[in-house]
């Protein structure tokens, strides 16, 4: 594919893909690596939620600069400093800048019936309230 891409497109789109798609096989490694570690960990708790972040090169992706809006809930906090724990163990001299605006998370929410959302992380962070308490105040989230 990238044979192809070579006679059509600039060296710099090229090397930009190339990168891009190393990225994603990087954080496909990781993440599996991350996981078995963390299986294989006695330290590893119920109370973590299980994450599988993208690692991706600064300057190749075109992200916008991550901007904290609300504060992360702590049981995600948890999983997170766990693996900027693996990956800076990992890679030393690289550090992690999460992405929160990027993020996405799965909850089963049970009422009448079982529902399966797929939120953003502040919508994540609103929900983890309601692990709680039944009723707040918006000013208090």
């Amino acid at each position: 594919m990238i044979h192809a891409l070579r006679s059509v497109s600039t060296l710099d789109f090229i090397s930009r893909l190339q990168r891009m798609l190393a990225d994603k096989l990087r954080s496909e490694e990781l993440a599996l690596q991350f996981q078995h570690r963390r299986s294989s960990s006695s330290s590893h708790s119920s109370a973590q939620i299980a994450i599988r972040p993208l690692v991706l090169t600064t300057g190749t992706w075109p992200l916008p600069t991550p901007t904290p809006q609300i504060a992360t809930p702590d049981v995600l906090r948890r999983s997170m400093d766990s693996f900027t724990r693996f990956y800076e163990s990992k890679y030393r001299g690289r550090r992690i800048t999460w992405n929160m605006a990027l993020s996405r998370g799965e909850v089963r929410a049970y009422a009448e019936r079982t529902y399966d959302l797929q939120v953003t992380v502040t919508q994540l962070s609103v929900l983890l309230v309601f692990n709680a308490v039944t009723q707040i105040q918006v000013q208090e989230i």
